[in-house]
């Protein structure tokens, strides 16, 4: 079985509540992250968790950082995991911040290329920037 870490990022405490089913609340993206083990054959070793903007660039983030620290001591053991979210997002909401967000990772991803990584990442960002943007007018319309 493959090792994967888990990481969860929702931006307030009410995300934390299990009376609101939210799309970005903790328990959402947990149960995103084990359905994603499962079906691909990954055990979750460990979680690391943040309750704070996505406008944090990743190594500020208490969970971030701590992550970063995890890997680096898995990798200077010469062991490897996979880092699972449940989208980039979680990552952050900007491009910028998501693009060093994964290159603050020790690791490659073990199932892309960069070239493909560095695509990946740029297009889900976008679609997280322009996703967060729509939310933001609406609420402003609202």
């Amino acid at each position: 079985m493959k090792v994967a870490i888990g990481y969860i990022r929702v931006s307030s405490y009410g995300q934390l509540s299990t009376a609101k089913k939210r799309k970005t609340s903790f328990f959402r993206q947990a149960e995103a992250i084990n359905q994603y083990a499962k079906e691909n054959g990954y055990e979750v070793i460990q979680y690391f968790f943040d309750c704070i903007t996505g406008k944090t660039p990743f190594g500020q983030r208490p969970g971030g950082s701590m992550l970063l620290k995890f890997l680096q001591a898995l990798k200077d053991s010469n062991l490897t995991a996979e880092v699972i979210v449940e989208d980039m997002g979680r990552f952050a909401r900007s491009l910028d911040v998501v693009t060093d967000s994964v290159y603050a990772l020790p690791f490659e991803p073990l199932s892309a290329s960069k070239l493909e990584k560095i695509m990946m990442n740029q297009i889900q960002s976008a679609l997280a920037q322009f996703f967060l943007s729509t939310v933001q007018r609406k609420e402003i319309h609202d």
